[in-house]
């Protein structure tokens, strides 16, 4: 028998390499991306454990509307540890990996995420940061992404990260997902406004419909997360109902109002009209106001809107032009809401120069004209 060359050799030690060590250069490649730097590996199993750690600014929460969200501390002295990690095996794991402990700022799941190219990948990672994973690399036979997701929108970390993030991935769901995030809303109906949120970005007509049923349980917290899902763009047609009832309970005026005008409810001008007689807030006014005179046959002119919808970075031209656009229009309501709103702008660039001009509008209408909106916002 012929000697075995030395190349033949080398050659056969490093496959023989390959098949104990998975190929992770997309993994690598991918979770450098995400701003992560790869502290070691290790031989475990078939495969490797990979541990990765991404230096982060710490964030403070910022309780908001319906749960929570989150600010990013400014100090970049403030910087926060956050380790996750990844196994990569050439065979499937009989259980679960004995992960080790890690420190991260947010919550971490352990999940199979699937395989690919004869090799399985496994997570211990926040949950939107595993399902990137598994997107990007294509992975197959993992977990269903829209079940982890949904189990995601009830999970409570810090700042509601895991929840805020999870919501967001349902712009590409399905009604499965619609199944799973009502599987996880059910639960807990105090803790279901992340999974109602997801149900309003999945584009389909079965998270519609269940949308509006939500709108109508018994629960209020079911009520108060339906309403905030479904002013979110895009609105749904089919919750016209839902829209008009939003509008005689002061409710979301402004999303509710841009329906009814962009759909061309004329049966919602009752409602418009008590948003318009009791309004929430100055903007709800103006979004009351403009959609009322639309679906009257009396929309306002297109350089009239321009002139009311000015931000408080406007120039000097812009305010000035605005100012003898508003001055000259005779339907006084609409300029009183207009200028009202004006009184109360801020803004970086010139915080007091769109207040001037809306104050001087006010002056100028009649004292009937002035008191018609002064004597709505009066506590």
């Amino acid at each position: 028998m012929d000697a075995v060359r030395p190349t033949n050799m080398v050659a056969l030690l490093v496959s023989s390499v390959a098949l104990l060590s998975p190929n992770t250069w997309e993994l690598n490649a991918f979770l450098t991306k995400m701003g992560y730097k790869k502290e070691a590996e290790a031989s475990v199993g078939t495969g490797v454990r990979l541990d990765y750690v991404r230096m982060s600014p710490a964030v403070a929460p910022a309780m908001g509307q319906g749960g929570g969200s989150s600010r990013t501390v400014s100090k970049s002295s403030l910087s926060v540890r956050n380790e996750v990690q990844f196994i990569a095996s050439s065979g499937r794991l009989s259980q679960s990996p004995a992960w080790k402990a890690l420190k991260h700022t947010h919550h971490l799941e352990s999940t199979y995420l699937g395989l690919k190219e004869g090799v399985h990948y496994y997570a211990f990672a926040p949950i939107p940061e595993s399902l990137s994973v598994q997107k990007q690399l294509n992975l197959q036979g993992g977990v269903n992404w829209q079940w982890l997701a949904a189990k995601g929108t009830v999970i409570n970390d810090e700042g509601r990260y895991t929840a805020n993030s999870c919501v967001f991935l349902f712009k590409e769901g399905d009604d499965t997902g619609v199944q799973h995030l009502m599987t996880f809303a059910t639960q807990n109906s105090k803790d279901s406004w992340y999974s109602v949120l997801g149900l309003g970005n999945v584009p389909t007509k079965q998270a519609t419909a269940q949308l509006i049923s939500l709108y109508k349980a018994n629960s209020e917290d079911f009520r108060k997360a339906a309403a905030y899902a479904l002013i979110h763009e895009p609105l749904r047609k089919e919750a016209k109902a839902e829209y008009i009832d939003m509008l005689y309970k002061g409710l979301y005026v402004e999303h509710a109002a841009k329906a009814a005008s962009d759909w061309g409810w004329g049966d919602a001008l009752p409602a418009l009209q008590m948003a318009i007689d009791k309004p929430e807030s100055p903007m709800s006014l103006v979004a009351a106001i403009e959609a009322e005179r639309k679906l009257s046959g009396k929309p306002i002119p297109e350089n009239v809107l321009t002139a009311g919808r000015l931000s408080a970075e406007a120039s000097a031209q812009q305010i000035s032009l605005a100012k003898s656009t508003l001055t000259a229009y005779s339907d006084k309501e609409v300029v009183a809401a207009y200028a009202y709103r004006y009184t109360l702008s801020k803004g970086k660039a010139s915080p007091t120069a769109l207040a001037k001009m809306g104050q001087e509008v006010l002056n100028l209408l009649s004292e009937e004209d002035r008191e018609w909106v002064l004597s709505k916002f009066r506590s």
